[in-house]
């Protein structure tokens, strides 16, 4: 079923020179949550109209197209490094979760005394 187009809000429409003021300074080779959502919102007002393509140079546009394109079909070497950097992270995280609660039951153990290690001083 084809999803029934609405016309852009002016509101919602970011144009190039919006764009560029609006972007958070982002490191190189990362992206912020805002920023991609941004990014987002770009393409969807240009699938709604082509037309905001036409500044564009041919290879512009081709080098655009190109990229979305790699975006929506990643090729295997692409999913699998996706793949990869999200089980990491999530290894990542459940580590640090491991490491929160072992501090945790560190320091219970610690106020009770029930299990604190004997001085060199007490066993002389």
């Amino acid at each position: 079923m084809v999803p029934e187009r609405r016309p852009i809000d002016e509101s919602e429409q970011v144009r190039g020179e919006d764009f560029v003021k609006k972007s958070p300074p982002v490191a190189e080779n990362t992206l912020s949550r805002e920023h991609l959502l941004l990014l987002t919102k770009q393409l969807e007002n240009i699938v709604a109209d082509r037309s905001l393509v036409l500044p564009l140079s041919t290879e512009e546009l081709h080098r655009m197209l190109q990229a979305a394109g790699k975006v929506a079909h990643p090729g295997r070497a692409a999913r699998r490094k996706l793949a990869k950097a999200s089980r990491d992270l999530r290894r990542a995280s459940e580590a640090n979760v491991r490491q929160k609660e072992a501090e945790q039951d560190a320091a219970l153990l610690a106020q009770t005394g029930i299990c604190s290690k004997p001085n060199d001083a007490s066993r002389r």
